[in-house]
């Protein structure tokens, strides 16, 4: 999983240029991932808002908010790629995992 400004980040250290330390840019710099020095995931979890749809994907599940819908909906992307079950519901553990986790990424932006 990787995010828009990662591209950013990853741009910024081909062209050898330092972030300046007290000015810290979103992004994870791509370039060992791509280079195969790193294997490990860029990013653990993923959240963004856009207005007032917000969501967090993080591994397989994605937790979405949209203002057409009255609550958060749950997809698991491995089996619905298509996010057209809403397991909100029926995996409520995972749900309030992952709302838990958006709250602790929107209390820092």
């Amino acid at each position: 999983m990787i995010a828009g400004f990662d591209c950013h980040a990853t741009a910024l250290a081909a062209a050898g240029v330092e972030v300046p330390k007290g000015k810290p840019i979103d992004g994870v710099n791509l370039l060992p991932h791509l280079l195969g020095q790193n294997t490990s995931a860029p990013h653990d979890f993923l959240c963004w808002r856009a207005g007032a749809q917000r969501a967090i994907r993080m591994g397989d599940w994605k937790l979405v908010q949209t203002p057409r819908e009255s609550s958060a909906q749950l997809f698991n992307l491995k089996t619905d790629l298509s996010e057209t079950t809403d397991l909100a519901t029926k995996e409520v553990a995972k749900f309030d995992e992952l709302a838990a986790k958006f709250a602790e990424w929107e209390k820092g932006t």
